[in-house]
């Protein structure tokens, strides 16, 4: 499972809508406090 998809099952699992965690997910890639993981949403989110 990639970082993002953890991401997104993270908000699924807290009662948003599929379109909401999308939403979410796709705002904190953008945010620039994420812009130290920008090149990591792929990878595993245990490594």
């Amino acid at each position: 499972m990639t970082l993002y998809e953890w991401a997104f099952e993270f908000c699924k699992q807290r009662g948003m809508l599929e379109s909401e965690a999308f939403e979410v997910v796709e705002r904190a890639m953008l945010h620039p406090a994420t812009v130290g993981v920008r090149g990591r949403w792929g990878e595993s989110y245990d490594s």
